[in-house]
């Protein structure tokens, strides 16, 4: 019975008030455009551009905080990045509900969060129930890319900022198993 499998884990980036600037005015000085596609408005995001190093500087910044965090969390000894992306939403911007395909976990890192009531929402396909955890500005939140989320709308004259990424999880750390 895996009912309570907790497939969904936050954790606060311990550098969050440091890098915040950096990559707000990184974010600021970028060129990048805005995404609508049906129901989704999403002021600023880079989702589009493709993953390298040079396009997309701003992960490596605390890329090793995070991988290793997901890796102690889900026993994981291997795995690689898929996709990153950084999303700003402004009053009105949403991001509808979907999955991620072809990922293992995917992550949501907070940069920027007027309230929490504008963080992640899941379905949660058992009750058939909206749920949102409590999260603040400098958290991250990690769940299987299956599970349906969504941002819901902004309905804030403050902005919020994400940055997302999918991870691919290669091997499983045998050394924590009993």
């Amino acid at each position: 019975d895996l009912i309570g499998f907790k497939m969904i884990h936050k954790f606060r980036l311990p550098n969050h008030e440091e890098l915040k600037s950096r990559l707000l005015e990184y974010m600021d000085t970028s060129d990048h455009g805005s995404i609508i596609e049906g129901p989704d408005r999403i002021s600023k995001s880079d989702n589009y551009v493709p993953d390298t190093p040079d396009n997309k500087p701003y992960f490596n910044w605390f890329a090793h905080e995070v991988m290793e965090e997901i890796c102690n969390y889900y026993a994981i000894q291997a795995m690689r990045t898929s996709h990153v992306w950084y999303q700003q939403y402004y009053r009105g911007d949403q991001h509808a509900w979907h999955v991620h395909p072809q990922t293992s976990i995917s992550s949501v890192y907070f940069v920027e969060l007027p309230d929490p009531k504008f963080s992640t929402e899941f379905f949660d396909v058992e009750t058939r129930k909206t749920l949102q955890y409590d999260i603040l500005e400098g958290d991250i939140i990690t769940f299987a890319g299956h599970i349906p989320h969504r941002s819901p709308p902004l309905i804030s004259d403050e902005r919020k900022t994400i940055i997302g990424a999918n991870f691919i999880f290669d091997r499983v750390n045998t050394k924590l198993f009993d």
